[in-house]
């Protein structure tokens, strides 16, 4: 299967949330921001919302797409978001806002929201950075080899320009980040109580130096 990475746009974006929800399906990270019902009309075209707004307004954002060069289908998607230039202290420092469910749902989407900010508020500030905010491949299409061009677009752009790639991982993509070069660089623990769930859940602060010798080579 042939693929190809290039830019996605808006007329995508039904198939990025398609994608998103495919998945991370079961995932409990993905349950707690998104609870419900995850094939529901109404969830899913808020997100739709939120997403386009932020392709318009967020000029850091780049929703990068993976489709099969044979169908034409798009399998997988990147948000990679380049900052790369210092950013005020209002903007880094800010956090995200829980506005698609309520009461106890929007506590538990804002503590997993709130502690990805912490980390990167601890790690960067406003110094630049390439953030690898979001990895998906729908189910149909894992372990084919997108998620990993996906992730080398980003790295490719970061060595051109000589930003540190950074992102958190989760348990189940560690393994991929550290074969393709990223390291660990810290880990916050989300405890069972802050998501109603049965176990600790584990978000890993992962990094990647641009001309990185020690890394496997970016193509």
């Amino acid at each position: 299967m042939g693929l190809d990475v290039e830019p996605a746009d808006e007329s995508d974006m039904d198939r990025l949330i398609e994608i998103q929800f495919s998945a991370f399906e079961g995932d409990p990270y993905h349950e707690a921001l998104y609870p419900g019902d995850h094939f529901s009309p109404a969830l899913r075209r808020s997100a739709r919302v939120r997403y386009i707004q932020e392709w318009r307004e967020d000029v850091s954002v780049r929703w990068m797409k993976c489709t099969d060069r044979q169908t034409g289908t798009i399998c997988g998607f990147a948000k990679w978001n380049l900052y790369e230039t210092d950013r005020p202290e209002e903007e880094w420092k800010k956090r995200p806002l829980v506005d698609w469910c309520s009461g106890r749902n929007a506590e538990v989407a804002e503590n997993f929201l709130y502690a990805n900010a912490a980390m990167r508020e601890k790690t960067w500030g406003g110094r630049p950075y390439s953030l690898l905010n979001i990895l998906c491949v729908h189910r149909d299409f894992q372990r084919r080899g997108a998620g990993t061009l996906l992730v080398q677009w980003g790295l490719v752009h970061s060595e051109r320009v000589g930003l540190p790639a950074y992102l958190e991982a989760s348990p189940a993509g560690f393994p991929l980040y550290l074969k393709l070069g990223f390291h660990q660089i810290d880990v916050c623990v989300i405890k069972a109580g802050d998501w109603d769930g049965d176990f600790d859940r584990h978000l890993i602060a992962m990094l990647k130096n641009p001309h990185d010798a020690s890394s496997p080579a970016v193509k």
